[in-house]
């Protein structure tokens, strides 16, 4: 598929989420929680109007409400999570965040990279690193935006030693 006639997002979500508000997300997917929950979640982070209707864009884009070639991968998530509540909701909205907004995952790998190189980056060096990727010029906002999630989500060698996975037999049912 051409990138023209792709119906994926090209450079990923414009704002920093928070793990709670994605767990929330993926609760009402998996119809462990509500709506008003997530809702009082995003009211208690004072956003603004127009904040909060980029933040459920990409929530619903993440769990809410996936595009349709998603819809199976989103539900496959919600399974491993419904048959193994311990299984990390970091690890989920990873797999759905790579698979929703590609450049996530380029971030991720920007960021990585960095880590094993010098034990920890910041985002100013992530978005350094963005900058000599021909293939990224113009989505380099988006690279400290995804950073920052990414090291919130403990999901980052700075933040945690060990990283949030899925269990081998999990893994295998989300990624067939």
């Amino acid at each position: 598929m051409n990138r023209m006639a792709s119906s994926s997002p090209q450079i990923g979500f414009d704002r920093f989420i928070a793990i709670e508000w994605a767990a929330a997300a993926l609760k009402v997917r998996a119809e462990l929680g509500t709506l008003d929950e997530l809702n009082a979640l995003l009211d208690a982070a004072g956003l603004g109007v127009a904040a909060r209707k980029k933040t459920r864009t990409v929530l619903n884009r993440l769990w809410l409400a996936p595009r349709p070639e998603l819809a199976d991968f989103a539900e496959r998530g919600v399974a491993i999570l419904k048959a193994d509540p311990s299984v990390p909701i970091a690890a989920l909205t990873w797999g759905m965040a790579i698979a929703t907004y590609p450049f996530f995952g380029k971030v991720a790998e920007l960021v990585g990279r960095l880590s094993a190189l010098q034990g920890d980056c910041a985002s100013a060096e992530v978005h350094t690193s963005a900058k000599r990727c021909p293939s990224l010029p113009y989505r380099l906002r988006s690279s400290s935006i995804h950073s920052c999630s990414i090291s919130r989500w403990g999901t980052s060698f700075r933040r945690a030693q060990t990283w949030p996975s899925i269990p081998k037999g999990q893994a295998a049912k989300w990624f067939p």
